[in-house]
């Protein structure tokens, strides 16, 4: 399970109001970073991608984009800063961007954000560790990068991440009442040491809702195509072939339309 906590940091209003506001909107042509201004959220990186590939970020949330204690300087023609998003500001925001940058640097336990903007419709850019290896659905809800290549192949293929996958994904595993669940059996856990211990037994039990987990069909249908695809490109020697096949890695570099 994510490492949630009870009230989602503090801003169990916010994940409400993104749910809440969810429909099909039509986006807008700009990228968001939205959280706190500092170098170990990668909202440098965020800046750099989105500039690489000649389009619009926002930056909204707590800091300035100049800051010379943190050593960012994002003052560039590309980048407009919104300032601070109440509840109102961000579900405005989240739910028209083309995609929601989180890069953390380090391990993150959680990243609300990205949550968030799930719940928005909105697709997600993160890097590939900590959490997100278990929030972000790689190429449904959003993609989970590791080199700069990767961000900015993400950028330029977030259309393929469907709006209503990433909003079902959200609500069905991360909402308040899901996530109640996985709680309310963690602490049954934590009962059963101080009863029966390890070996008791609950004949009753009908899921195990700590590590249960809904997909959007979106999810299954990504996974078909691409198991077809790598047959098509899988090369298959006969025996009167003396050479090797050429590598199907090779193939894919080269003509890559996945991640």
């Amino acid at each position: 399970m994510a490492a949630v906590r009870t009230d989602f940091g503090g801003c169990k209003d916010r994940f409400l109001a993104a749910e809440n506001i969810f429909r099909q909107l039509k986006k807008e042509d700009y990228f968001l970073y939205i959280g706190r201004i500092v170098k170990r959220k990668g909202v440098e990186l965020a800046a750099q991608v989105t500039e690489r590939m000649g389009k619009k970020l926002i930056v909204a949330g707590q800091g300035k984009i100049t800051d010379p204690n943190e050593g960012i300087d994002l003052n560039l023609p590309h980048v407009e800063f919104a300032g601070f998003a109440d509840v109102n500001k961000r579900k405005e925001l989240m739910s028209k961007a083309k995609g929601v940058f989180v890069p953390t640097y380090y391990v993150e336990p959680f990243g609300g954000v990205s949550i968030e903007a799930m719940l928005s419709g909105t697709p997600v850019i993160t890097t590939d560790w900590g959490v997100f290896s278990e929030t972000v659905l790689q190429g449904v809800t959003g993609y989970r990068c590791r080199t700069f290549d990767h961000f900015c192949w993400a950028v330029e293929n977030i259309d393929k991440c469907s709006p209503r996958a990433c909003h079902e994904w959200a609500k069905t595993n991360y909402s308040m009442e899901r996530v109640s669940l996985m709680y309310q059996e963690y602490f049954e856990m934590l009962y059963d040491l101080w009863d029966g211990g390890w070996y008791t037994l609950h004949p009753d039990r009908k899921n195990l809702d700590w590590a249960r987990r809904w997909f959007p069909a979106e999810s299954t249908v990504q996974n078909q195509s691409f198991v077809q695809e790598q047959q098509k490109q899988i090369i298959v020697p006969t025996p009167t072939v003396a050479p090797s096949p050429a590598s199907p890695v090779s193939s894919f570099k080269n003509n890559r339309d996945w991640m």
